[in-house]
């Protein structure tokens, strides 16, 4: 986790100096061809460290890794199902940072062109899904898997919202890194958990695109209604479908993963983050 927050943010300060010599007329197209050429850095160096980790410790556990990363298959129901609740969260989201961005500001996307959008669906869409996913559902999830599923879901659901650049959003991205984590452990599926991921920031990009938050008030309060009671409906049919898979439990998960969290390792990584977001907000 470390080699990948190091990684994306040296990736991140190098490719916005190159790119700040490049015609701002380019505009989004760079900035979405920066956000891949990160995504692909970092992950490729975390998993070249990961690899090199697990193969030294072969010899005392053998475990196959598409069973460890959770590589299965999923129904076209449970597909379905998925993306129903990647749309409805997406705006539960939403309505959890509003708080955060009336007090401290927010990065309103605003209205996209059709090019922006069809960019970012590989930019913002398809590559974090992908990359986040492994990273942090699948390799990080699968060692603290270990101990206990509890154990997993909670560290991994604070160090994805904690190290998730913009802390205004924190609320949102705990929500997000709960229900993925839920998701991937009860479909036991990483797909699953691809799927939302990608389907929650691909609707995202389609607010952006068509302006949907420049409805009325009132309407947006009974569509953010509607899709808070859809959501929860939906999840509580997902739970019911893989009501056998118990998430299992151990003495000291609350406790193992705080002493984690506070860990040198995922204190400098969060101290990392910190610190690019200041030099990016100071020459912004």
């Amino acid at each position: 986790m470390l080699v990948f927050v190091v990684a994306e943010t040296t990736a991140n300060l190098f490719a916005n100096a190159i790119f700040s010599f490049l015609p701002a007329s380019l505009g989004e197209f760079m900035q979405y061809l920066e956000l891949m050429i990160i995504e692909i850095i970092a992950f490729f160096s975390a998993f070249m460290v990961y690899s090199r980790m697990e193969s030294a410790a072969e010899a005392e556990e053998s475990e196959d890794i598409r069973e460890s990363l959770r590589i299965n298959p999923v129904s076209p129901i449970i597909i379905l199902l998925v993306v129903l609740l990647g749309i409805a969260g997406e705006l539960v989201m939403v309505l959890l940072n509003i708080p955060a961005i009336r007090i401290f500001g927010g990065e309103g996307g605003g209205q996209i062109t059709a090019v922006d959008f069809a960019i970012g669906v590989v930019a913002i869409a398809i590559f974090p899904a992908l990359m986040e996913e492994l990273m942090f559902r699948g390799f990080i999830f699968s060692v603290f898997e270990r101990e206990s599923a509890r154990a997993a879901i909670i560290f991994t659901t604070i160090i994805f919202a904690l190290l998730h650049h913009g802390y205004r959003f924190i609320l949102g991205n705990l929500f997000l890194g709960a229900v993925l984590a839920l998701i991937l452990y009860k479909a036991n599926s990483i797909y699953a958990a691809m799927l939302y991921h990608f389907t929650s920031n691909l609707f995202a990009l389609v607010i952006d695109f068509t302006g949907l938050f420049t409805m009325e008030t009132q309407s947006l309060v009974i569509l953010f209604s509607l899709a808070t009671a859809a959501f929860a409906g939906l999840m509580y049919l997902f739970l019911k479908i893989f009501k056998d898979r118990k998430i299992t439990t151990g003495k000291n998960d609350f406790r193992m993963a705080a002493q984690n969290i506070f860990s040198l390792p995922v204190m400098l990584c969060i101290l990392i983050m910190a610190f690019y977001s200041g030099i990016v907000n100071i020459f912004s």
